[in-house]
Order: structure tokens, then sequence, then C-alpha cells
């Protein structure tokens, strides 16, 4: 197969287009999905330090039905259901970052089998269009090889910055097993909900920088296919 065929052409298209696909997906979730993911503790941190308000005289516990008029009878109102109150999701109980970093394990579970595939296509298309760029004297395979190293480091990149903060979140949500100090050690609600805080946030400065490694990629790629 010609370098200039069409097929070729056509593969080195569909990686780029891939890549460049990968790094807005990434930006779109660093820029829209985390800190939408976040709002609820952050909302809860600024609510509990807020100044509290002035003691209120306890409502009664007693519950009396209330009367309403139906077809000119008096007919007790049924009173109204509480599911809420066997599990308050509200800001501040101690399930919403529980939730949070349950809602962040899913999103990277379905994340990585999608984008690790398309990474390593890319890698192996810039790979082979330097060879083949290089073979023909071209020199755009140098353009086309630093496209395929920017691409590759992403993987230790994550691997050594990410994927440590990946399960340290999983644990907090309860997708991992934790490890307590000592057995039936019980759990510092703030703590947690502090930690999920900071260890989204440090994720999402990664994700950033991930998706820029990719950009630079993607756009060396694209000068080596535009000047070959």
């Amino acid at each position: 197969m010609a370098t200039d065929s069409r097929t070729w052409i056509g593969l080195k298209g569909i990686a780029l287009a891939s890549t460049f696909a990968i790094a807005s997906s990434q930006t779109t979730t660093a820029l829209v999905f985390i800190p939408a993911l976040l709002r609820p503790l952050e909302t809860s941190r600024s609510a509990s330090s807020s100044p509290s308000q002035p003691p209120s005289r306890p409502a009664s516990s007693l519950r009396v039905p209330q009367l309403q008029e139906e077809s000119g009878r008096l007919t007790p109102s049924a009173t109204p259901s509480s599911s809420k109150a066997f599990f308050d999701f509200s800001i501040g109980s101690s399930g919403t970052y529980k939730a949070v970093a349950q809602q962040f394990a899913r999103m990277e579970a379905l994340n990585f089998p999608f984008v690790v595939p398309i990474e390593l296509f890319a890698i192996g298309v810039f790979s082979v269009s330097a060879y083949r760029a290089r073979s023909v004297g071209n020199l755009e395979w140098r353009k086309w090889a630093s496209a395929a190293a920017i691409l590759g480091s992403v993987f230790p990149y994550r691997i050594a910055l990410m994927e440590g903060l990946v399960h340290k979140i999983k644990r907090i949500g309860g997708d991992e097993e934790k490890v307590e100090p000592y057995e039936d050690a019980p759990p510092d609600r703030e703590m947690e909900r502090g930690n999920t805080v900071e260890f989204v946030r440090s994720w999402n400065v990664y994700n950033v920088a991930r998706a820029g490694i990719i950009y630079v990629a993607t756009f060396t790629g694209l000068v080596a296919f535009a000047l070959e």
C-alpha cells in the first residue's frame, strides 16, 4: 500500500479525529462534569461554615391530622409520606460524599475501556506513519514519531499521577476495600468528605493536563499530515 493511498490517508484522519475527540471529552469532563459532581459537597462545606441560626422552639412531636372539607364533610387528611427521612441525601448527610465517589468510579469505569483502545490505535497509526514516511525520505516522519511519543506518554502519566487517586476515591465510595488502622474503626465523616473533594479536585487538575498532552499530540500529527 502506497504512502499516500486513500486508505492510509483515511486512517490518519480517523486517528487524528479520535485523539481530538478524546481530548475534548476530557476537557468537558473537567469543566462541566466534575464541578457539578462536587457542588453538593462544596455547598455542604460552605453551609457548615456559615453562622448558625438562633435556637428555635422545638416543634411538638404530636402529629394532629389536618381537617379539610370535602363535599360538605370534615374528613382527616392523610399525613404526607416521609420517605426521605429514611435516607437523607441532602447537603451534609453522610451518604452524599459516598454517592459522589461512586459516581466518579462509574465514570472512570466507563471511560477506561473506551479511551484506551482508541489511544492505542492512534499511537499505532502515528508510529507506522513515521516509519513509512522515513522509508521514502520524507522528513515529516519526525513529527509523526513525536506525535506517537507524546500520546504514548499519557499512559505512564496516568499510572504515576492519577491511578492512585482513583483507588482512593473508590475506597471512599465502597467500590474497593478500605484500609482501616484497626478493625471496626469508625469512619470520620468530615475527613472522608474533605478527602473526596480533595482527591477529585487533584484528579481533575491532572485530567486537564492529560487533555493538554493529547491536544499537543493531535496538533503535532495534524502538522505532519498537512505538510506531507
